[in-house]
């Protein structure tokens, strides 16, 4: 029987011990592993994601003021709920039933048993184009989580302006005078604005609820946002 040479027995051996730690680093290279999803500080003006290493203290976050939601609800009756911001406007029919079904798809069927999640969609219309709410009413989303806040253009930018468009989402939201439809921003049970990165490296700020890729990296920082919050509470009951 032929003995296996030093050659061969070399290349089974880097193959079973060194390339699996190759792949590995060039497959998370470039992502971040989060413990704590980022929040977006104002530190000098900046608003500049803060990272676990650095979150201790006192840092400056960026905290949303308090605004109406409804003739009945305001922003901050919504503390102690995650909140997912976004934009559609009223005579896009069509992307706005896209939307919906993104945030039923790939949110909320994956994260439905979560009853602290709301979507509050700020929708554009004006003297012509009036909201029509059945759009979004064969969502599985729970009806009291959904909500539906239309505004004019002009209302809008000032209600929200310096308060969630903040730094590069103003930038990344604001084209010209007018909103980008379905982009969407974490704001967490604090009032506070969170953000993840993606596959290369940048901050997202806000994420595309059309495109399929960004959708997941939303729901993917959301889970841990959500497991940040669960480890709080078990450190608080241990």
């Amino acid at each position: 029987m032929k003995q296996t040479s030093k050659y061969t027995k070399g290349v089974v051996l880097f193959l079973i011990l060194v390339l699996p730690s190759i792949l590995y680093l060039y497959l998370t290279s470039g992502k971040h592993n989060f413990v704590y999803l980022p929040i977006i500080a104002s530190q000098s003006q900046n608003y500049i994601p803060l990272l676990d290493e650095n979150r201790q203290g006192i840092p400056e976050h960026h905290f949303i003021s308090d605004f109406p939601l409804t003739e009945t609800l305001s922003f901050r009756d919504l503390d102690k709920k995650i909140k997912l911001v976004f934009f559609s406007n009223a005579d896009d029919t069509l992307t706005n039933q896209l939307i919906g079904y993104m945030f039923e798809t790939e949110v909320w069927t994956h994260l439905g048993n979560y009853e602290d999640i709301y979507f509050l969609n700020f929708v554009v219309v004006d003297s012509v184009n009036t909201f029509d709410a059945s759009i979004f009413e064969q969502n599985t989303v729970p009806k009291d989580q959904w909500i539906n806040i239309p505004l004019q253009q002009d209302s809008l930018r000032t209600l929200l302006d310096h308060n969630i468009l903040v730094g590069g989402i103003r930038l990344k939201i604001l084209v010209g005078e007018e909103v980008k439809v379905g982009e969407t921003i974490i704001c967490d049970r604090e009032g506070r604005i969170r953000s993840g990165f993606n596959n290369n490296d940048k901050m997202m700020d806000s994420y595309n609820s059309l495109s399929k890729f960004e959708i997941k990296l939303l729901r993917d920082d959301l889970k841990v946002l959500l497991a940040e919050y669960q480890r709080e509470l078990k450190h608080k009951n241990d």
